[in-house]
C-alpha cells in the first residue's frame, strides 16, 4: 500500500500494527468515516456483586457540548440531578431527565483504563437511537481524546484507531467487533515485546 492510495477498508489489526510514532495517512474510500467505537459499561457502580458489563455503540461528537447516555443502560444506576434539559439538534429536539455516574472503558483505544463520568440520561427508546452513548466535547477535553479527521483517526494519548462507517457498530456486529478488537490488541502487544 502506497502513501495516499485509496482503500475501501482497513482492519483493526492493520491499523494497530502501524508505527505508534507516526502513522501513514491511509485514505479510506468512504465519505462517511465517522468517529465511532464500542464501550464496555459497568452497570452497577459501587455494588459488592460482580459488575455486569454491557456493550455499547459510541459516537464521539465534537458538535455536542455534553456526554449523553441512553436510559436503557442506566436502569441499575442511580439517576441524580433530575433536572430535565431540552437539546436541539438538526434532526429535532430531545429531552434528558437528569444525569448519572457511569463507569466505562473504550477497549479499541485502551483496555486498561476505566473512565468514570457524569452523563446526561436520554429517555429516547433505543430502537430510535443510532448510538447508545454520545461522548461530547466535555469528556473528550477532560480525558484528552482527539478526533483527527485529516487522518480519519481517533487518538487518545499514544493509542489510535481508525474512523469507520457507522454501520460497523450496528447492533448485529457488536459481538464480532468486540472479539476482533481483543484479537488485534493481543497481536499488537506481542509485537511490542520485540524491540528492533
Amino acid at each position: 500500500m502506497q502513501l495516499g492510495q485509496k482503500r475501501t477498508s482497513i482492519t483493526n489489526r492493520e491499523y494497530y500494527g502501524m508505527s505508534q510514532l507516526r502513522r501513514k495517512r491511509i485514505k479510506l474510500d468512504n465519505e462517511d468515516a465517522s468517529p465511532v467505537t464500542i464501550a464496555h459499561l459497568k452497570t452497577n457502580i459501587g455494588k459488592a456483586k460482580k459488575s455486569q458489563v454491557k456493550l455499547l455503540r459510541v459516537l464521539f461528537n465534537s458538535g455536542c457540548t455534553a456526554t449523553i447516555m441512553n436510559e436503557a443502560f442506566c436502569k441499575k444506576l442511580r439517576i441524580t440531578n433530575k433536572k430535565k434539559l431540552s437539546w436541539t439538534t438538526k434532526a429535532g429536539t430531545f429531552n434528558t431527565k437528569g444525569s448519572c455516574k457511569i463507569q466505562f472503558s473504550l477497549p479499541e483505544l485502551h483496555t486498561d483504563r476505566v473512565v468514570e463520568y457524569n452523563a446526561h440520561v436520554d429517555s429516547t427508546p433505543t430502537d430510535q437511537c443510532r448510538y447508545d452513548m454520545i461522548i461530547g466535547r466535555d469528556l473528550m477535553k477532560e480525558i484528552g481524546i482527539d478526533l483527527l479527521f485529516s487522518e480519519e483517526a481517533i487518538k487518545w494519548d499514544h493509542a489510535y484507531m481508525p474512523m469507520r462507517h457507522p454501520s460497523v457498530i450496528h447492533k448485529d456486529n457488536l459481538e464480532a467487533l468486540n472479539t476482533r478488537t481483543y484479537e488485534a490488541l493481543q497481536v499488537t502487544e506481542e509485537l511490542h515485546k520485540y524491540k528492533y
